[in-house]
């Protein structure tokens, strides 16, 4: 049976979708740089606003373009890309992030501009066969068009019809509390892994203490609390090596590293590369970590 955050969220959904659904799909890029206070993280999300408008920033061919989004219109944003919502007013936002492992769903609320948001937050074990895999294919695979593309929204639709009942039917998984806890960790280091993040604010910010936080990590992780925290960020680094010509200083800040030298000593130890010769390798088209 789902847990009261999950039946909320699921409750939200189909009443969106009953009422019309998807109106039109923006597709956010991530060739330049995010601007402050940006989302960017290495997993693909999805926002979808269910009531009220907002504003919202994203890049598209290169530029920052900032429009008015609207009840049913959806932003799709590609791993390792990013938007950036004003919350400039009353709106309810669904967001759904696809990890590797789960996929998280969030559901926040703002009253009005200057009100502290309330979210609702929940997840499930994202399958590695059915629909939602090859829906995701071909959504990112989709040219980005100014225009309102038919198949966008139908595609985004038949997604949140599948996450719905994954939502409500879970299967596959049968994790404890300790389980559920790790997990929305792992999902808020995914979304936050640019800021200063240790395992003791961490901890606070779900209110455990941090033997606690450790202790999840190496039973239900097998691995520890900065080994995980660290891949996340190498990860990102990897990426922005990758497809962007931005100095390694810019690179380890928008990573979550304040000492270059910290990331490049990791950065080999981990990869056994320096970022320049992964860069350059990679730039190549030489395989290989």
């Amino acid at each position: 049976m789902p847990d009261p955050a999950s039946l909320e969220i699921s409750q939200a959904m189909e009443a969106f979708l009953n009422r019309g659904g998807i109106t039109r799909v923006h597709l956010a890029g991530g060739s330049t740089s995010p601007p402050a206070m940006a989302y960017l993280v290495n997993f693909p999300r999805l926002s979808v606003i269910l009531s009220g408008d907002d504003q919202m920033e994203i890049e598209r061919d290169g530029q920052h373009c900032q429009f008015d989004i609207k009840r049913g219109e959806a932003v799709l944003v590609p791993a390792n890309c990013w938007n950036k919502p004003a919350w400039s007013g009353r709106v309810s936002v669904l967001t759904l992030l696809f990890g590797k492992r789960q996929t998280g769903i969030s559901l926040v609320s703002q009253n009005r501009k200057g009100e502290p948001a309330t979210a609702i937050k929940a997840h499930f074990h994202r399958p590695v066969e059915g629909p939602v895999p090859g829906i995701m294919d071909a959504l990112m695979n989709l040219p980005a068009e100014s225009a309102a593309n038919p198949a966008d929204r139908l595609l985004v639709e038949a997604l949140l019809h599948c996450c719905l009942k994954l939502l409500r039917e879970p299967a596959g998984h049968a994790g404890g509390k300790a389980d559920k806890t790790f997990q929305n960790i792992c999902m808020y280091l995914q979304e936050n892994f640019q800021f200063a993040l240790t395992r003791d604010s961490v901890a606070d910010h779900f209110r455990l203490s941090p033997n606690h936080v450790s202790r999840l990590f190496r039973s239900e992780g097998f691995m520890r609390f900065t080994d995980y925290l660290t891949w996340v960020r190498l990860d990102r680094a990897k990426y922005m090596l990758r497809h962007h010509d931005r100095t390694l200083s810019e690179v380890a800040q928008s990573c979550g590293f304040s000492d270059i030298g910290y990331f490049c000593r990791v950065f080999k130890r981990k990869t056994k590369l320096t970022p320049t010769a992964y860069r350059l390798q990679k730039s190549s088209g030489v395989d290989g970590e």
